[in-house]
């Protein structure tokens, strides 16, 4: 049996993979098994913890952050990417 990694799929192969997970194949893993997965095997691969502490303070959040981490507001500054966190009423 010839089997493609995931590094080596194009990304049509790896949607048409997603797209039949579950699907009337009893040995196949399950959507969320599979997500739970790759999570867990991507935050292994992260060598370092960055904790920050979220506070309500009236209808926005305020963020505490380790030093060395730019943190504005709801901002967050890691590295090339800026990140906002909003808060969504459910």
């Amino acid at each position: 049996m010839n089997v493609k990694t995931m590094d080596k799929m194009t990304d049509q192969e790896f949607d048409h993979l997603l797209d039949g997970i579950g699907e009337n194949d009893p040995d196949m893993i399950t959507l969320p098994d599979f997500m739970e997965t790759l999570w867990s095997l991507r935050s292994k691969s992260a060598n370092t913890v960055i904790e920050l502490t979220a506070k309500l303070i009236d209808d926005h959040i305020e963020l505490d952050a380790p030093e060395g981490v730019a943190v504005r507001g709801n901002e967050v500054i890691l590295g090339n990417h800026r990140i906002i966190l909003r808060w969504a009423n459910a």
